[in-house]
This record gives structure tokens, C-alpha cells and sequence, in this order.
């Protein structure tokens, strides 16, 4: 995704189409932590972790000096991984 307007200008109300609100995501990973509190799937509990992590990677992203280069660099890991992932057998 990429803003095309002033980075200055972004004032963090945008978000991608289909995923809800930040806080809608929250909500839905605090139903499925108390969900699988129960039901103890260790899938799903690799998957709450991975999305804490990731939350946390994109918050540092956003904040502080040098903001622009840190988006990038998430950014381009993310595709990066994201490429690497489709095309496992192709990996020795």
C-alpha cells in the first residue's frame, strides 16, 4: 500500500479495505485469545503470536525519528517474505 499524499498530512485514520479498524482488529484477536484459552490450539496461539509480533514490528514503524525509512524497510521484508512463502519448493 502505498499514501500518496504528504507523510506530514497522514493522520493515522486510514486503514485496508476489508481489514476494519484497528480497533476491530484488536477486538477480534482479544475474542480469539479468550477463545482459544479454552480450546488450547496451538495453531491458533502460534498464529496470536505472530500477529502480536507483527503489531509491534508496525507500531516501532510508526514511531519516532526516521519513520520513512522504517516503513520501507517493513515494508519491502514483508513482500519479501511474503514471496519467499509462495514459493517454497523453489528454496534447496
Amino acid at each position: 500500500m502505498q499514501l500518496h499524499d504528504h507523510r506530514d498530512e497522514f493522520d493515522g485514520r486510514l486503514w485496508l479495505v476489508g481489514m476494519g479498524t484497528p480497533a476491530q482488529a484488536r477486538a477480534f484477536k482479544d475474542e480469539t485469545a479468550a477463545l482459544n484459552a479454552r480450546v488450547q490450539s496451538a495453531p491458533v496461539a502460534a498464529q496470536l503470536q505472530s500477529a502480536d509480533e507483527l503489531e509491534a514490528r508496525v507500531a516501532s514503524a510508526f514511531e519516532g525519528p526516521g519513520q520513512p525509512a522504517r516503513q520501507n524497510a517493513l515494508s519491502k521484508a514483508a513482500g519479501a517474505a511474503a514471496v519467499d512463502a509462495r514459493r517454497a519448493g523453489s528454496k534447496q
